[in-house]
């Protein structure tokens, strides 16, 4: 997968497909950012798309949010569970990753709302084709 750089703006979120590769963050000398950042492997997102979601619906989530770069602001629910991340240390092994799990979900859930509100205040309508799935805006 090629490297593309990823511009955001502070209290912006965004889902993305990495490339791989080491990524790193430039930003302006002493400036007040606070970085984290999820990684989980395409496949095991996908899967969770699938679970979740029949199939059309998992198919929009996806090539919205892998093929491209999908940003949303981050809200203050979203701010307390990333914070809330760092607690998984007061479990051991496995319950740790569980922990993380169930915080990713819950990210993923707001994220994924988040998403689709911004879809529908900006007036675009996704609709099922032969080969995929189409986003236009308009009314």
């Amino acid at each position: 997968m090629k490297s593309v750089p990823l511009r955001f703006k502070k209290n912006e979120s965004c889902i993305y497909a990495g490339h791989g590769g080491t990524e790193y963050a430039c930003y302006k000398k002493d400036s007040n950012f606070s970085f984290k950042s999820i990684k989980i492997p395409i496949a095991y997102f996908s899967q969770l798309l699938t679970d979740y979601f029949d199939g059309q619906e998992a198919t929009a989530y996806e090539k919205k949010l892998l093929d491209g770069i999908s940003k949303v602001p981050v809200t203050p629910i979203m701010e307390q569970i990333l914070a809330e991340t760092s607690q998984f240390t007061q479990y051991r092994g496995g319950l740790g990753y569980l922990y993380l799990d169930g915080k990713l979900l819950e990210l993923l859930s707001i994220y994924l709302g988040e998403v689709l509100e911004l879809d529908i205040l900006m007036g675009k309508k996704c609709f099922h084709v032969q080969n995929g799935t189409d986003c236009h805006y308009g009314s």
